[in-house]
């Protein structure tokens, strides 16, 4: 016996029976439990610092991936901590361009490079930030550049270090994340601030003066270039007047004798 659909109209389907409407119902997936929030433990200290250094190529040792850990590792040497507390930043110093640089800038040789860089000390850390801030105070320039050289060889890198101009480094306050980081001030902090202050003051009086003097003498320049009435200051005299003695006047009168007398023709003369 076989068994074929038909449809309604008595037309016969295909070998298999037909159906109502059959809906698809879509099980929502199952969602992967979300995993619980972890709180970031924020550091006890924190200090931050810069290092100036002289290097034969700039972009050679910046582009240097094994420079940045060997800074890492110096840093962390220096300041006596673990390399993982230590966070650089390599950035080329500024360079001003010069009259024999072509025009479309010529490529960092020789020069600067800044090392900025940010050492975190944990909360279960032993060591204090005023004993990093210490230790890195106690190492010198010189000293620093024989660190470093020692652990870019070790690295297998062939940068070396000219020279090294100054370390800085100070202990900043540790701030909640989104807020701003806030210097701790020590007395000579204090001193170089009253430094700076007094020599501003001084900068501003003497830049007054300067201006004031400026002033005064394109005044009296402009008042002497300009045409008009001048003063003369005349010293007073005396004067003697000698008073004269009034005669009545009188004309000349010139005895000439008969014999001197000059002879006009046509005038008899006087012996005549």
């Amino acid at each position: 016996l076989m068994v074929s659909p038909v449809t309604d109209a008595g037309e016969v389907l295909p070998l298999g029976l037909t159906t109502g409407i059959v809906t698809d119902v879509t099980v929502p997936p199952t969602q992967a439990p979300m995993p619980a929030p972890t709180t970031a433990t924020s550091p006890k200290g924190r200090i931050v610092g810069k290092i100036v250094m002289k290097v034969a190529n700039v972009i050679a040792f910046i582009n240097d991936s094994k420079v940045n850990q060997g800074m890492q590792n110096s840093i962390a040497s220096m300041a006596k901590v673990l390399p993982s507390y230590v966070k650089v930043t390599l950035s080329a110093a500024r360079r001003l361009r010069g009259p024999h640089d072509e025009a479309d800038g010529r490529r960092l040789q020789a020069g600067k490079v800044n090392v900025d860089f940010t050492i975190d000390i944990p909360a279960g850390a032993t060591v204090s930030a005023s004993a990093v801030q210490s230790n890195i105070a106690k190492v010198e320039p010189a000293a620093f550049k024989a660190i470093v050289n020692k652990e870019l060889q070790k690295l297998g890198s062939n940068q070396v270090i000219e020279e090294v101009k100054n370390i800085e480094a100070m202990e900043v306050a540790v701030v909640p994340p989104g807020g701003s980081s806030r210097v701790i001030a020590t007395d000579d902090d204090d001193n170089d601030d009253g430094r700076r202050i007094a020599g501003i003051v001084v900068g501003v009086l003497v830049g007054v003066c300067c201006i004031v003097t400026v002033v005064g003498a394109s005044v009296w320049c402009y008042k002497k270039q300009q045409p008009g009435r001048q003063e003369v200051e005349v010293e007073p005299c005396a004067a003697a007047v000698i008073p004269q003695q009034q005669q009545p006047w009188k004309s000349p009168v010139i005895q000439v004798s008969s014999s001197q007398a000059a002879v006009i023709p046509g005038v008899p003369s006087g012996s005549d």
